[in-house]
């Protein structure tokens, strides 16, 4: 038997056990699927983010987890996003992808960095302050410009080929999975 026709017997398998489902059960299995290929192929955008030249001040363990996906409901499919949400700002919940770049005593300042990295950003334009005293006023001045480094995007066609190569296969373990709990 090839290894086409072998392919062809799991897919039909694979089918037949899809066909047996409950459409609420049917959707958890396409979600757990899409989710477990999902935490394989961030791998790939991590390594590109891991290996650019950015230097990191603060910890560099929200990097990583700021690079996050989110599987659709409805059981669609699957997007991998580095846009910023700031928390609440008593408890800091709610928060994603935000970096404490720098120290400012205990708290820090929480910035979308990785969003910035991805695509890019401007200069910005600081605004007049007051100084602490009360007495004259702080220039504007320019905050610096973030070239663009692309990791998110220019990984996405290994991404696609990595999906198309384990969703098959991750669909197998939880259906497999799926039919141990039915039969007991």
């Amino acid at each position: 038997m090839t290894n086409e026709q072998s392919m062809q017997q799991f897919e039909k398998g694979v089918f037949d056990l899809l066909q047996d489902l409950e459409p609420a059960q049917f959707r958890d299995v396409l979600r757990k699927s899409y989710d477990g290929v999902a935490q394989k192929v961030r791998q790939i955008p991590l390594a590109k983010l891991r290996s650019s030249s950015v230097k990191v001040q603060g910890n560099k363990a929200d990097w990583e987890a700021g690079l996050r996906s989110h599987v659709y409901s409805k059981g669609g499919g699957f997007l991998f996003t580095v846009r910023g949400r700031a928390g609440s700002r008593g408890s800091g919940a709610g928060e994603l992808s935000m970096h404490q770049n720098r120290f400012y005593g205990k708290t820090g300042r929480k910035l979308p960095v990785l969003q910035w990295l991805e695509y890019g950003a401007g200069i910005r334009n600081g605004v007049r302050k007051t100084r602490g005293n009360g007495k004259g006023l702080r220039r504007p001045h320019e905050t610096g410009s973030i070239r663009p480094y692309h990791f998110l995007t220019d990984s996405e066609p290994q991404m696609v080929q990595m999906v198309e190569q384990q969703l098959a296969a991750e669909l197998g373990k939880v259906l497999a999975n799926v039919s141990k709990d039915n039969s007991n």
